[in-house]
């Protein structure tokens, strides 16, 4: 929906590729963001759901994005860094879809747990265990043309080795986003690992 704020949730991990017997299929929920400026519908009753399958078996993957420009997603396995594009946008209501394979991460420091993108799709950080890395996609294909916008991020990634940011390694750290505001520098988080104390860090932006 034009000028609606989603939140995306990724159940798109297969530690054990258990999931080929339902398939290969991952499941993406998308919820309305709520408005905390208002503090209006704050109540994550209502989602609508995306089933996903892969073309060649099932996958363990951590790092999900969605384009805003192209508004595909796109998912990064974790072992091999093979990168799958929705083959159209997610249009309203509950929707099936098969996943198409069009590329691999050039740069696979480790294993891949963790992908942002920018609100404006200029700039991703990849996350993994032990590093992060930076790509720059400069300006991108707005307005006509915008659909297969998305193959520039493919191109990035499969073409580019990125920057790698100065990062302190944390224990088994996964998660990563960039900040809010442009200068508010990058953040990771930890596996729990059944702790109640996750720390969150912060690392300077490139």
């Amino acid at each position: 929906v034009p000028d609606v704020d989603y939140i995306y949730l990724g159940d798109i991990g297969d530690n054990y590729a258990r999931r080929g017997n339902s398939f290969n299929v991952v499941t993406i929920y998308r919820i309305r963001e709520p408005n905390l400026n208002t503090l209006q519908d704050r109540d994550l009753k209502f989602w609508d759901k995306l089933q996903l399958t892969f073309t060649d078996g099932p996958h363990n993957c951590e790092a999900m994005m969605v384009d805003p420009v192209s508004q595909r997603i796109i998912i990064i396995t974790k072992s091999s860094g093979s990168i799958w594009v929705t083959p159209e946008k997610w249009g309203e209501g509950n929707a099936r879809m098969t996943l198409q394979k069009m590329g691999r991460m050039k740069t696979m420091e480790n294993r891949v747990t963790g992908v942002d993108i920018t609100p404006d799709g200029k700039e991703i950080v990849v996350k993994y265990y032990d590093a992060i890395y930076y790509f720059c996609l400069g300006e991108r294909s707005y307005g006509d043309g915008s659909d297969d916008a998305w193959e520039e991020i493919v191109d990035v990634l499969s073409d580019s080795k990125g920057i790698e940011v100065p990062y302190d390694e944390e224990p088994q750290g996964e998660a990563v986003c960039f900040a809010h505001n442009f200068d508010g520098g990058i953040y990771t988080l930890s596996e729990s690992r059944g702790s109640y104390y996750v720390p969150l860090y912060h690392h300077e932006r490139l």
